[in-house]
């Protein structure tokens, strides 16, 4: 029954932290922005990269929306080496 108690809180600990994104990593939004392209056009560019393996993916948890809720968002960057 102990176990079962830290469990919960571990759980409950964890829904409520945004994941830390490392530095690089970018949404589909701030790629588009910062390319100047729309969201649609950037995300088939970054999954072609991610086929050709010039592009690294990663989904963190961040605050999303009005109301802050936290949801996986994919994020993207560069891959090194």
């Amino acid at each position: 029954m102990k176990n079962n108690a830290l469990l919960k809180r571990i759980l409950s600990a964890k829904s409520h932290a945004a994941d830390e994104v490392p530095k690089g990593f970018k949404t589909t939004i701030q790629y588009a922005s910062e390319w100047g392209l729309k969201a649609s056009r950037t995300r088939v560019l970054l999954n072609s990269g991610i086929r050709d393996g010039v592009v690294e993916a990663r989904s963190f948890r961040i605050p999303t929306g009005i109301d802050g809720k936290l949801y996986p968002v994919p994020h993207f960057r560069e891959k090194r080496g």
